[in-house]
């Protein structure tokens, strides 16, 4: 049984050769196996005949069984590699929480301390005896708290190790003991080969290891799970995207003819044509849409949600995923931030080209949840009493010490305050940006391009703390720069990241933003506990950029103007040289 010392060490990019290998294999069998297939004897005859057919036959099934044993092994190597990468994910959360308070993790697992309880309970007493307990009293907790989070960290990172193991010996163990079939090596997914619900490492193991023709067959037969299959190469989910999109909307523009003047039609109609629109290169860059996903009408996907990449995310050296925040919509929002997008791709190359190196660049706008709806639709209102039912109130406050002023009152959407949408739309994120990293990694057809490029995220108002969602609960080494910009908060601050680098970028005259984190942090007193995480600009693990000057009015908006310094501090966090001195 691995012990706390030993999961430390694993690393699921340890497989990534074994994994290749397996691939090339299953190949060669492939191939092996069609010339055996396309061997003819019909015109021999006699003895020697039936020997020769008695002898292909054996061949044939030889080769099939020796297909099912790859495939099987394949499949529990893809399945192992995943598990390692939960693991991996486990270790860093407990390990980092660890780091953060100073707890000490035995090592082998077995339990976690806390060297600075004993002073902590210390100086707890010594302020309630001066009757000022209470802040103490909530740290205090807040520590405890973090203690057992981070003894169920070890624990499950020790559970699913040996879950892991336990799992890829006994599939090792069938194919030593000959006990593999050919339903076994197809499983019991919709389709041969591939899990049920796959991960991303295993969804970008098994489409790697397709022949093209395979794999044009998939995405012409099955172009929605194609298409929204995380782990599947960017072309493939653009065709099958861009097949699905044309084809909704030619039945709706065929419904429209027949009679239906709905406004509801006419709204789907008009996002659809936006995010077509979207599609359209501009000066001959690619585009690809990785996402498309037409609204349900329920929690979760109330909007139509798509990704539409600026560049060739299967080719670029450097891919960045840009995750907007309040008011965002496809309809919208996909046209302006596909142009901002292309802007920045501008900038950044400008900045590769000088160093030379000949890499290249893809961005991605991430519209993969449901944004909550516009601050700028607050309601004032003159008291406390008149904030609206199922509202929340924001204040603000104005004057200063010398001349104070009532505070301004707004009703407010919770929606806005609540992480509620950020936490759901960041388990999205991570399984798309694990899936643009595993694509790459588990890419053998096209050795020319790199299979490790530079990855960021940049998340901008909302979508930053959406963003922090996502990258906190994403495998190590997925993201290498983070980067928050007019933002009201992020999920836990710099330990929770599993980013190399964090950055945070705000305008001095951004405070309404700030304000959103805790409405109600002017009548409770605790001027830092947002609803929304900590704000990185206060966190020292957080690198701040200087985004420049922009008007008051409309600074939050003002960070991807071309031209602008924002976008050129962005720009750097794309191409991996944020932060170093000019």
């Amino acid at each position: 049984m691995a012990g706390w010392s030993d999961i430390k060490r694993w690393k699921a990019s340890n497989l990534d050769g074994f994994i290749d290998a397996i691939i090339s294999r299953k190949r060669e069998a492939a191939s092996v196996a069609d010339d055996t297939v396309a061997i003819t004897i019909e015109t021999w005859e006699g003895e020697g005949a039936e020997a020769a057919q008695s002898t292909l036959t054996s061949l044939i099934e030889r080769g099939e069984k020796l297909q099912d044993n790859i495939q099987y092994l394949l499949t529990a190597a893809s399945t192992a590699q995943d598990g390692i990468g939960d693991v991996e994910t486990l270790v860093l959360e407990a390990q980092s929480r660890a780091d953060h308070y100073g707890f000490v993790i035995a090592e082998d697992g077995s339990q976690v301390t806390d060297p600075e309880l004993d002073s902590w309970w210390e100086r707890f007493t010594s302020n309630m005896a001066a009757g000022q307990s209470h802040a103490y009293a909530a740290e205090l907790a807040e520590r405890k708290g973090a203690l057992k989070d981070t003894a169920e960290a070890v624990s499950n990172a020790l559970s699913r190790a040996t879950e892991v193991d336990q799992a890829f010996c006994d599939a090792l163990g069938r194919i030593s003991d000959d006990q593999v079939t050919a339903g076994m090596a197809a499983g019991s997914g919709l389709i041969p080969g591939l899990p049920e619900s796959p991960s991303t490492e295993e969804a970008a193991i098994w489409w790697d290891s397709l022949s093209k023709d395979e794999q044009d067959y998939y995405i012409e037969t099955y172009p929605e799970l194609i298409g929204g299959m995380d782990g599947v190469d960017g072309w493939a989910r653009h065709e099958a995207n861009e097949a699905r999109l044309t084809e909704d909307l030619e039945e709706a523009l065929e419904a429209q003819a027949g009679g239906d003047d709905s406004p509801e039609l006419q709204a789907q109609i008009d996002e659809m044509e936006a995010l077509l629109g979207s599609l359209k290169p501009a000066d001959g860059e690619v585009r690809q849409l990785l996402l498309y996903e037409p609204s349900t009408g329920e929690d979760g996907n109330y909007h139509m949600q798509a990704a539409v990449a600026v560049g060739d995310v299967d080719e670029a050296d450097h891919i960045t995923t840009f995750v907007p925040g309040m008011t965002t919509t496809v309809h919208d929002s996909v046209g302006n931030y596909t142009a901002d997008l292309h802007n920045l791709n501008r900038v950044a190359q400008g900045k590769l080209d000088a160093m030379g190196g000949g890499e290249t660049v893809a961005s991605i706008a991430w519209l993969g949840y449901d944004a909550p709806g516009s601050p700028t639709n607050m309601v004032l209102v003159d008291s406390m009493e008149d904030v609206m039912p199922g509202d929340v109130p924001l204040i603000i406050p104005q004057g200063t010490p010398e001349y104070p002023q009532p505070p301004l009152i707004y009703s407010v959407d919770p929606a806005i305050v609540s992480p509620a949408r950020a936490e759901q739309g960041g388990e999205n994120l991570t399984s798309f940006i694990e899936g643009i990293h595993d694509s790459r990694t588990h890419d053998t057809t096209n050795p020319a391009v790199t299979r490790d490029p530079h990855t960021s995220v940049l998340g901008h108002s909302y979508g930053s703390t959406t963003s922090s969602y996502g990258v906190a609960d994403a495998r190590p080494g997925t993201v290498d720069d983070y980067a928050a910009f007019g933002t009201p908060g992020v999920d836990g601050g710099s330990w929770n990241m599993n980013s190399g680098n964090n950055y945070v970028m705000n305008f001095e005259n951004e405070e309404l933003i700030r304000y959103l984190n805790n409405p109600l942090r002017w009548i409770s007193g605790i001027p830092d506990a947002g609803g929304l995480g900590v704000d990185p600009s206060q966190d020292p693990g957080f690198t701040t950029l200087d985004p420049g000057q922009a008007d008051p009015g409309t600074a939050h908006t003002q960070y991807l103007d071309d031209n602008s310094k924002s976008q050129s501090e962005l720009a750097d966090v794309v191409i991996g040289v944020a932060g170093n001195d000019d």
